[in-house]
């Protein structure tokens, strides 16, 4: 079995030279592996997977298990969301950042063909301006006409 710490550490190493995690999320993420492994020795367990699931044998959480805490954290939060949720947020964080990471992120995505990608994007782009647009229109004071 692989040492998970030694794993998790080589690969924040790599993306920070890679430029892949932002710097001031890696904190977090150590912050994260430290409360897991304090977690894991209070209960006496070991588990060689980053999220482990606390309800079985601290193993990987199955599809079912994944919905059920998606879920969980739906009801409690109020908030609607999927894995793929993430994808299209990421996406759209990335592409807004810099453009020129459209190709990247097509790769990333792994679309066969970069027109996904730039459908995909454009679609994110005009829910975005439909809703400024909205937003500026309701602020506009439309003059009354004379009687």
């Amino acid at each position: 079995m692989l040492n998970l710490n030694l794993c998790i550490s080589s690969i924040i190493f790599l993306s920070m030279l890679l430029n892949i995690i932002r710097p001031d999320f890696i904190q977090n993420i150590e912050r994260y592996l430290g409360e897991r492994e304090a977690f894991l020795l209070r209960k006496g367990q070991r588990s060689e997977y980053l999220f482990p699931n606390p309800r079985g044998e601290y193993g990987l959480y199955s599809a079912s298990a994944q919905r059920e805490l998606i879920r969980e954290i739906s009801l409690s939060s109020g908030i609607e969301f999927s894995l793929k949720t993430f994808r299209a947020t990421g996406t759209d964080l990335f592409v807004t950042a810099d453009l020129k990471n459209l190709v990247a992120i097509s790769a990333q995505l792994r679309h066969s063909d970069y027109g996904t990608t730039q459908r995909y994007y454009a679609d994110i782009q005009r829910g975005k301006v439909s809703r400024q647009l909205g937003d500026t229109w309701k602020k506009i004071e439309i003059p009354k006409m004379g009687n």
